[in-house]
């Protein structure tokens, strides 16, 4: 999605792919995928953005290794890997578990369930 100032806001655009891919489009979850590649080589795009692009394409380790990033980066968006409902998928993963214990997180994704 282009805002009024040219400038793509790419939450808005990583939710568009969920629903994308909801829809069984994955050619336009590709191209969003794309288009916030190519953005994040020129300014800021948030990792936890593209990891739910990720994870609309079911790619669950590209998912996690940018979930990684996040936590890594010390994003403000690391604070809702726990009970971020779009993450239930990864949530029997360990390393998903890993990442919320690293993020210290664990206690929360415990009472969650």
């Amino acid at each position: 999605m282009i805002g009024a100032a040219g400038q793509s806001f790419t939450f808005v655009d990583s939710q568009m792919a969920l629903a994308a891919a909801a829809l069984g489009q994955s050619g336009e979850v590709r191209e969003t995928e794309r288009k916030l590649f190519a953005t994040r080589e020129k300014r800021y795009v948030p990792a936890y953005d593209l990891a739910m692009v990720r994870l609309a394409l079911a790619d669950h380790a590209g998912a996690l290794r940018l979930l990684r990033e996040t936590v890594d980066e010390r994003s403000a968006w690391a604070i809702y890997m726990a009970v971020d409902p779009r993450l239930q998928p990864l949530s029997h993963e360990p390393a998903f578990g890993e990442l919320l214990k690293l993020a210290g997180l664990s206690k929360a994704a415990s009472s969650a369930k």
